[in-house]
């Protein structure tokens, strides 16, 4: 079994090309899933659980996260306890120019939040009924990073983020052994030296390519009114075709 593999950077950092990256390679990764992923493995480790219960079938962990108003779990921040409960754990620091990492977390713009039933207290039951049911209008990342960590206005957002990003790099860097650990520029380093540390063929690295770029005005308009549900059934070569056309619209 090959090592697991932690993504311990930022969203809109790459996060959606090492998905794809890595499951194309064959390599079984979880992405975000709606936020799932980072409250399950919060879920566990408040419980005693393994962090990664329910979700051991998974070799790659990335955007290990979720945000809401009232609530912000980071769990690509925990690489205490990745490191205690996987020893055989790799990390992989996912990093660019930091300017353009803030715009592109400010061009995140408001979707609707769709679920397979109607949810109960919490964050809603599995995706796991037949009919999706529309949750809640979900306001830009911006504005429930704003609301959640009771900041002022923008310019108090960015420079927290600027802030964190100075802190998070830092600490990875401190605490995680280098030998376990990719610092990977997304915008500046060669793919082949992802695959030589997954341990993937220079081959492999004809999969690398940028997927989810940030959306324009006209983008950022159609995937906050676009569902979900909809969006799911359209196949992904079509999906990231119509990203990269309306990107600067």
């Amino acid at each position: 079994m090959r090592p697991r593999l932690f993504q311990v950077g930022f969203n809109r950092c790459g996060t959606a090309s090492l998905h794809r990256f890595l499951r194309l390679n064959g390599i079984a990764s979880v992405h975000h899933a709606g936020g799932r992923l980072a409250i399950a493995m919060d879920a566990n480790l408040r419980a005693g659980r393994h962090v990664l219960a329910g979700w051991e079938r998974f070799e790659a962990f990335l955007d290990m996260s979720f945000l809401r108003a009232h609530v912000h779990v980071e769990m690509y921040k925990r690489w205490d306890v990745l490191l205690e409960q996987v020893p055989e754990a790799r990390f992989i620091l996912n990093l660019r120019d930091v300017d353009r990492w803030v715009a592109s977390r400010l061009a995140m713009g408001p979707w609707t939040e769709w679920r397979r039933e109607r949810p109960a207290r919490g964050f809603g039951p599995p995706w796991d009924a037949p009919h999706p049911w529309p949750v809640a209008r979900v306001p830009p990342f911006r504005e429930r990073y704003r609301r959640c960590h009771g900041l002022a206005g923008l310019d108090e957002v960015v420079a927290h983020w600027r802030a964190d990003w100075a802190r998070h790099v830092a600490a990875v860097r401190a605490s995680v052994p280098a030998d376990r650990l990719l610092a990977f520029d997304i915008e500046r380093e060669p793919p082949e030296a992802l695959c030589r540390f997954v341990g993937l063929d220079a081959s492999a690295a004809r999969h690398w390519g940028h997927e989810n770029p940030g959306p324009g005005r006209l983008g950022r308009a159609l995937a906050g009114w676009a569902p979900r549900t909809l969006t799911r059934r359209v196949p992904d070569s079509v999906r990231r075709a119509a990203r990269h056309a309306l990107r600067r619209r």
